[in-house]
């Protein structure tokens, strides 16, 4: 099947990000043995045109579109950001008769009010990588597809209950081939994905709705072995986008061993659970390139020439 698969955020709220979940998709949908074209729209200036270029060149048996924000978290006076999302279907709609599916982090915290709110025709609550391939498969046969974990169609509700992916390491990671541009730019940080899920339970965040309470890891071996066909790529800066990347500590140490063990000049970010942090694993941290740390609410700056767990040499900027 030909699959077009779009980035609808285009938001820069706090930094600029890249769609690293819809490109895991991508992989994971391409060694299914599908054709695939991604459309990323927070690089583009003309949606519309985009779209129609997109739609009208690749003639698409399905459209997926994810998700990432449902408003911009300003209390005082909140945006809701799924109206341009509303306007991205719309557009789809009018261009094609083909199903489009919804997936991606925000749609998966809501997932059955945003399917109807924007009125598209399914939903993937959690990890696209195992579903969506099946879906697109059974499509294809003309099975049936109720029965599928964590689906929701439009008026129907959640098909069965959702599942997550035990073992990481069999999920596909995107290679450079699918942003081909990016080591142009300097400005990039890639993002980095080391596990899935948090049992703090923490009122304000949804990442335990969005990848559930128990820690999915990947090998240490796995991520600095992507992390290293990136570099070779042009990419030099890396964010660690794991809510706590020192959640367990021994995992992030020996994150921070292989980057020194395969000698990767690379520089990065990450965000750390202030409770479980010490000495040692600054210095590894700083030993490996990391540069900058996100601590809940606050943002971080080191200078990690002469790294200490009692006396950083840092400022703090709210990210408000």
């Amino acid at each position: 099947m030909r699959v077009l698969l779009i980035s609808a955020n285009t938001e820069n709220i706090n930094m600029s990000v890249l769609p690293l979940g819809l490109a895991c998709v991508a992989a994971s949908t391409q060694r299914a043995g599908h054709d695939v074209a991604m459309v990323d729209l927070k690089i583009e200036k003309d949606t519309p045109t985009v779209l129609r270029e997109a739609i009208e060149g690749f003639h698409p048996n399905i459209i997926g579109i994810s998700v990432r924000n449902i408003d911009d978290q300003c209390m005082e006076n909140p945006r809701l950001l799924l109206d341009p999302v509303k306007d991205i279907v719309k557009v789809c709609r009018g261009l094609s008769e083909t199903p489009i599916v919804l997936g991606g982090a925000g749609y998966s915290i809501f997932p059955e009010s945003v399917l109807s709110f924007l009125d598209a025709d399914m939903g993937i609550q959690g990890e696209g990588e195992v579903l969506f391939p099946e879906l697109l498969n059974r499509i294809e046969q003309g099975a049936s597809f109720f029965d599928l974990s964590g689906l929701y169609l439009r008026g129907h509700r959640l098909q069965c209950k959702r599942l997550y992916a035990r073992d990481l390491d069999k999920l596909p990671l995107p290679d450079p081939d699918l942003w081909p541009a990016l080591s142009q730019k300097e400005e990039i940080w890639m993002p980095v994905q080391t596990r899935r899920g948090c049992p703090l339970s923490c009122s304000y965040c949804s990442t335990g709705t969005i990848e559930g309470l128990v820690i999915r890891k990947r090998s240490p071996e796995a991520i600095v072995k992507w992390v290293t066909r990136w570099h070779k790529a042009g990419i030099h800066r890396f964010y660690f986008v794991d809510n706590t990347f020192n959640l367990p500590p021994s995992y992030a140490k020996e994150i921070c061993h292989k980057i020194g063990d395969n000698n990767l000049d690379i520089r990065w970010q990450a965000i750390i659970y202030p409770k479980q942090i010490d000495e040692g694993l600054v210095r590894l941290m700083a030993r490996s390139g990391c540069q900058q740390i996100a601590l809940r609410r606050f943002f971080f700056k080191e200078f990690l020439d002469k790294p200490s767990l009692f006396s950083y040499n840092c400022f703090i900027n709210t990210t408000e």
